[in-house]
This record gives C-alpha cells, structure tokens and sequence, in this order.
C-alpha cells in the first residue's frame, strides 16, 4: 500500500469523504536556498483533492492516512503511458515500412492519439482510494 496524509474536508457519504492531500517533495522539506527549493516553493498547486472511501467514522478537518492498493498503481502506469507509446511505436514502424518517414511520423501521431483514447475507454472506473484509519489529536 502506498500511503499520504491528507485531511478531511467534507464527508459526502457514510462511506465517501472528500480529503485534502498535501503534496510535499524532499526538496520543500529542507532549508537550503537552491534553485530547486525556490521552485518547488513557487509552486502554487501544493494541495489536491480527491475522493475516497472509508468505513469509519470521519467528520470535517480530521487528519487521516489514505492508501492505494499498489498494484493499482501500475494498471494506472500501464493504461496511461505504456499502451500509448506502445502503439505510437508499432503504428510508427508500419509507417515507415511501408512508406517511409512520412508515414512513421503520420503512425506515430495517430498511434498515440489512438493509445490514448483506447486507454480512456479501456480502463474503466478506476477504485478510490481508502482511508486506512484517523489520527488521533493530541490534548495540549
């Protein structure tokens, strides 16, 4: 399981809540003044929301940990990258074996806008992710 923190930003269900992830990459975490940390800073979209599903009991600005199945993940890597680019590149190959350069690069275009639309279609309605359980607030 891949695990975020996130925050509850509304329950739309009893088995639905809209969470607020944060996105945070190793180079916002440290404090030197490098060109990487200025960008990752100027970044404006740092938070995402999403769906999930839960079967507990959550309220409004509950902090939890929300989790995808790896396996998951890869279908995702599979429908979304290498299915287009795959048939970019067999679409490019017929093109230039039968006609040449022209045709490889007309296969090529039509293969991945083909991979791309065959991969939207294909892969159906993806699993949200789980709310795996709630931290607990600390009493000051």
């Amino acid at each position: 399981m891949i695990e975020q923190n996130a925050r509850v930003v509304s329950v739309l269900s009893a088995t639905t809540v809209q969470l607020e992830v944060f996105r945070q990459t190793s180079c916002q975490s440290c404090q030197q003044g490098c060109g990487a940390n200025k960008l990752a800073f100027m970044n404006n979209a740092s938070v995402h929301y999403l769906e999930a599903s839960t079967t507990l009991s959550l309220a409004s600005g509950d902090d939890v940990i929300v989790a995808i199945p790896e396996h998951q993940l890869w279908q995702a890597v599979g429908w979304l990258y290498v299915l287009p680019l795959s048939i970019c590149v067999l679409l490019a190959l017929i093109g230039q074996y039968w006609a040449g350069e022209g045709a490889a690069i007309l296969g090529a275009v039509l293969g991945f806008a083909t991979g791309c639309m065959m991969s939207h279609y294909l892969q159906g309605h993806p699993q949200l992710p789980i709310v795996t359980y709630k931290k607990e607030k600390l009493s000051p």
